[in-house]
């Protein structure tokens, strides 16, 4: 239901929501685009990606193997399970996520992005394009942070403001290129998606001591105004080779 959703749509039965809670209903737009971490609608982002969240009192075999095996095919789908108590009079609910194990999620979602990409490159239609840039072979994810990288080297004293400015957020449409490593922790925490290049050997560290992480998810289209950006700081990546459709 949600993915066939307009914009408009959601925005609409947010405000419902909040008007028949106590809410404002004028915040309801604002409140959508924060979620999204948006700083404008973008009309081809919206609903792309929707995820599932099953609640119930108990989950059977069946049900959470499916589950699983679904989430193994790059869905997004977590059980959640909800039990009432009752102590002293008072009514309690007992809220535990049972799938995906609150403890192991963060692995489990990197053994997905990695089932996923092996099961991509046996398509036919991959995308297997790969760049030369400073003695490396990259493909577009790591081209980028390689070339965030090199203008940090060259330019030491660049603040995170500084930056921005040189590589704005509309160059990759409804993220911006990079995040404070606080804030991009943060979605990786909110959404269990992993977002932005995180681990210790790939956050990329300022002159002024603040650390970023550079967005990891890049589509062709948004790739080719990021590179024509770079290529204004004399940062020209060689495209090596292109197998297949995007």
């Amino acid at each position: 239901m949600i993915s066939t959703m307009t914009f408009e749509q959601a925005v609409s039965a947010r405000a419902g929501y909040l008007r028949a809670t106590g809410g404002n209903p004028d915040d309801a737009s604002q409140s959508i685009l924060d979620f999204l971490e948006w700083d404008e609608h973008q009309p081809d982002e919206f609903a792309r990606d929707v995820r599932v969240m099953l609640v119930a009192a108990e989950f059977s075999k069946e049900l959470t193997t499916a589950v699983l095996w679904l989430n193994d095919r790059n869905l997004d789908i977590r059980c959640v399970r909800l039990r009432p108590c009752k102590i002293d009079g008072t009514l309690f609910l007992d809220v535990q996520q049972v799938l995906p194990l609150p403890e192991v999620e963060e692995y489990q979602v990197r053994v997905r992005e990695q089932a996923t990409e092996r099961r991509i490159a046996g398509r036919d239609t991959r995308d297997l394009t790969k760049y030369l840039f400073e003695g490396q072979r990259l493909n577009k994810r790591r081209l980028v942070l390689a070339v965030v990288r090199a203008y940090v080297r060259d330019h030491p004293a660049t603040t995170p403001q500084q930056l921005e400015e040189v590589f704005p957020a509309h160059l990759q449409g409804s993220y911006r290129v990079f995040k404070t490593i606080e804030n991009a922790r943060g979605v990786l925490d909110r959404t269990g998606h992993k977002r932005h290049f995180i681990e210790d050997d790939e956050v990329v560290n300022l002159g002024d001591g603040h650390q970023i992480a550079v967005a990891s998810m890049w589509g062709a289209d948004n790739l080719k105004g990021f590179l024509k950006r770079a290529s204004e700081f004399g940062y020209v990546p060689k495209e090596e080779s292109v197998s297949g459709a995007v």
